[in-house]
């Protein structure tokens, strides 16, 4: 079966598939990534059935050391396939920290976005991007607690609804059920793929059209407590992963930023990085 192999985190994951349509939506989502045909150390193994001509294709989605999934449509099965390959991911890099952020570049270093569902890290990302920041990810920022430096995971950008002006969504971009999925080739700032030193952390909290756009730094403390909530793989970690989160917050300043405004919110995320 043809098959597609990503090179991330120092792992090579390898994605078979029996149908081009699949093929076409992970070059959307994991293009920049796809280095080789070879099988790599992770492999998932993904099935197209269909029962009746017409009918949507549900994908059966297998991998070495996973529980597997079905996926109806094609919206389900990207989103599906996406946390599959993070939390396999996260069981050969257990040395890692993973944190639910956006990251991107900005002077030589690297700069997170953390926050909860819906706080928007990706669309803050999206119109960052658009004033010169280089992008490492917008879903996960996995970070060695022992060098301050945090990796890239230049998959491709997902948003959950259509941005305001004027951060277009370009041509070229993948409209699903659930997201829209923007290539790494269609982003209007090129990738940062080799691990930065992450220099600041910004705790996203978004409040409405309307509220006040502020940012304000936060103590170790509070930051600590902050990044804890939003790890993914805390208990690999010594101390269930506080430990990790509290020296991370002790070396990176980070901010809170209360946003509802996109173009404020950007203006101060860019006078934090200057």
């Amino acid at each position: 079966m043809p098959r597609v192999t990503l090179s991330v985190l120092d792992q090579r994951v390898g994605l078979t598939f029996d149908d081009p349509e699949v093929g076409g939506l992970l070059e959307v989502a994991y293009g920049h990534l796809a280095s080789s045909d070879e099988p790599g150390e992770l492999r998932f193994e993904i099935e197209s059935l269909r029962k009746n001509p017409g009918d949507e294709i549900t994908r059966l989605v297998r991998w070495t050391g996973g529980q597997g999934f079905r996926a109806d449509d094609s919206g389900e099965f990207l989103v599906e396939l996406e946390a599959a390959v993070t939390i396999a991911l996260q069981k050969r890099r257990q040395d890692l920290y993973f944190l639910h952020a956006a990251v991107l570049e900005r002077n030589g270093v690297a700069i997170a976005l953390a926050g909860r569902p819906g706080a928007g890290k990706s669309t803050t990302c999206w119109a960052l991007l658009h004033r010169g920041f280089r992008y490492l990810s917008d879903e996960l920022g996995p970070v060695d607690v022992e060098s301050g430096f945090v990796h890239s995971y230049a998959r491709s950008l997902v948003l959950k609804r259509d941005p305001p002006a004027p951060f277009d969504v370009p041509a070229g971009a993948l409209r699903t059920s659930r997201t829209i999925t923007i290539p790494v080739d269609r982003l209007p700032s090129p990738a940062a793929d080799a691990p930065l030193p992450l220099a600041a952390v910004v705790l996203l909290d978004y409040q409405g059209v309307g509220h006040e756009v502020s940012l304000e730094r936060v103590s170790p403390a509070c930051a600590g407590a902050h990044l804890y909530t939003h790890a993914l793989n805390a208990l690999a970690h010594p101390a269930e992963g506080l430990d990790a989160a509290i020296q991370i917050a002790r070396r990176t300043p980070c901010y809170e930023l209360v946003s509802s405004d996109l173009e404020q919110s950007c203006s101060l995320i860019d006078a934090v990085c200057a």
